[in-house]
């Protein structure tokens, strides 16, 4: 082989290198971008609205427990025969205008997002969560019928449980988020 022979091939070995280099530098780029993008909307649009949702819903229960609670020491707030009318009148209007109204807003980022949910399967704890949502509208409408013989939702609110699977999710997108975004800038670096 001739010098120029061997010239050639080595600018042609080096420009397929350089070629290659640049084409699988641009994939993986591309594809941090496309799983940023995907983390930005699950947190812009599920997890984050969620987790302040649930976070003020939190709030919101335990400023109502500390004003509202029943005085005689139970475990529930409705107790056969020791809850007063007074206080079922209280959770009538704490339940239509702050917790109902917060639990719609709960329920519309769900369903509106559920496309963004991490994982497969769509959570059972979700599911239980709007189940308590959609089970109470029943007994508000009963409310403002006047008839006032039920006070609480068929369905169990999952409480601790969503708030702690929300906010696992929450925080594991937030670090998966700040690892493409360094990722990405240190590929813009180079």
């Amino acid at each position: 082989m001739t010098p120029d022979v061997i010239s050639t091939l080595v600018t042609i070995g080096l420009a397929f290198t350089g070629y290659l280099f640049t084409y699988l530098h641009g994939r993986s780029v591309a594809r941090r971008e496309s799983q940023l993008e995907r983390v930005n909307a699950q947190l812009r649009n599920l997890y984050g609205p969620l987790f302040a949702l649930l976070n003020q819903s939190n709030d919101i229960w335990k400023a109502f427990t500390e004003n509202f609670w029943p005085a005689h020491g139970q475990s529930a707030y409705f107790v056969e025969g020791q809850t007063t009318d007074a206080e079922k009148s209280v959770w009538r209007v704490w339940m239509k205008t702050v917790f109902m109204p917060l639990n719609d807003k709960i329920e519309a980022v769900i369903v509106e997002n559920a496309d963004l949910i991490v994982g497969e399967e769509f959570p059972q704890v979700f599911k239980e969560c709007l189940a308590h949502i959609a089970a109470y509208r029943p007994v508000i409408d009963q409310w403002a019928a006047g008839d006032f013989s039920s006070h609480t939702s068929y369905c169990n609110w999952p409480g601790d449980r969503l708030y702690s699977d929300v906010e696992k999710q929450y925080h594991q997108l937030r670090r998966t988020q700040i690892r493409l975004i360094r990722g990405l800038r240190m590929n813009t670096q180079d």
